[in-house]
């Protein structure tokens, strides 16, 4: 018989497995050195899109060591064509378990601390059950 633990451990589990989301975050518009909004808790497998609403601008992760677990740098995409545009682009990172528990910078590289950002990442724990007899 399972104790009363083991099934509250499996019904947390089974709540908690709603997959991965997306979040939204806004790039300049109206003239505004911004991003909005410029705080967000992400979970690793989360995506982020980032989408210009008018301006020259990129987005990038403030430490671009390739050894620091996760950086990107965007603009047109996330490859090549990263170092700025006015054009209406659109770029998505998905938020790798590299990220762990780690507070991620980003800004503008065109406009520096002034328009800047920081993605709050959790790695979840999933719960296991077990019998106690």
């Amino acid at each position: 018989m399972k104790s009363p633990i083991a099934l509250l451990a499996a019904a947390l589990l089974a709540s908690g497995s709603t997959g991965a989301a997306n979040h939204d975050v806004t790039v300049g518009g109206n003239g505004q050195l911004v991003f909005t909004p410029s705080s967000l808790d992400v979970l690793v497998g989360d995506t982020v899109t980032f989408s210009n609403a008018g301006g020259f601008h990129n987005v990038a992760s403030t430490n671009q060591d390739p050894n620091a677990g996760f950086t990107f740098r965007c603009a047109v995409n996330c490859t090549d064509d990263n170092e700025g545009s006015n054009a209406a682009w659109t770029a998505v990172i998905t938020i790798p378990e590299s990220a762990g528990h780690a507070d991620i910078p980003y800004l503008c590289e065109v406009h520096g601390q002034q328009m800047s950002g920081i993605l709050h990442v959790t790695n979840p724990v999933s719960l296991q059950s077990f019998e106690i007899d």
